[in-house]
């Protein structure tokens, strides 16, 4: 199996689709625990050209309220709502929206949207990896899945040093998971976004 053919006819695939939607979660683990120390759900929602849809739900610790950040973004009017204490601009482009999203998301906020709207959004896509390598199939959540391992980059190109993996459905060529661990001295830390995707192929 190419990795490289792979993840090309996963990036084709989505910037074909017509109307997607999903729902996820991010969970972020310590080590081999599985417990997560943190946990983040979002969902969104995209009608070629336009409309496009990003809400997340996190808490910032443990016992803290819920919050919520919420894109909307039509012809000509991207909106925020986030329920936070303290002002914030509101952005100019559907861009600048997601960057802000995209930190408190661990990178759900602009993972599958760059793949979908690779028109209005520039950098790299998750699909962009280095050194791709086919980590042969598996099983996710009963669903056979591609899994691609290779190196991140930066949105200017760059290469992040994040080693990545990603879980495509073997059948649909959709991302079902994208994870990474990244190291401190002897301690690690396992981030994975999941991914519970639909798409209609025939707009309305």
């Amino acid at each position: 199996m190419d990795p490289l053919k792979v993840l090309e006819a996963t990036a084709q695939h989505y910037r074909s689709i017509l109307i997607y939607r999903d729902h996820g979660r991010v969970t972020v683990r310590n080590g081999e625990a599985t417990a997560p120390v943190d946990e983040r759900f979002f969902l969104t929602e995209f009608r070629r050209p336009t409309p496009f849809r990003f809400e997340l739900r996190y808490r910032h610790h443990v016992g803290s309220r819920m919050r919520t950040f919420v894109i909307n973004d039509a012809p000509g009017d991207t909106r925020i709502d986030w329920n936070v204490d303290r002002p914030y601009r509101q952005p100019n482009s559907l861009s600048s929206a997601l960057a802000i999203a995209t930190g408190i998301s661990y990178g759900a906020a602009s993972a599958v949207p760059g793949l979908l709207m690779t028109d209005v959004l520039g950098g790299s896509r998750v699909t962009d990896l280095r050194e791709a390598r086919y980590l042969g199939d598996d099983l996710l959540d009963s669903i056979v899945c591609h899994r691609i391992s290779g190196q991140a980059l930066r949105a200017d190109g760059g290469q992040s040093g994040r080693a990545m993996i990603l879980w495509i459905e073997r059948n649909s060529f959709l991302i079902r998971q994208i994870e990474w661990t990244i190291g401190f001295g002897s301690a690690s830390v396992r981030t994975a976004i999941n991914y519970d995707p639909k798409v209609d192929s025939l707009s309305n």
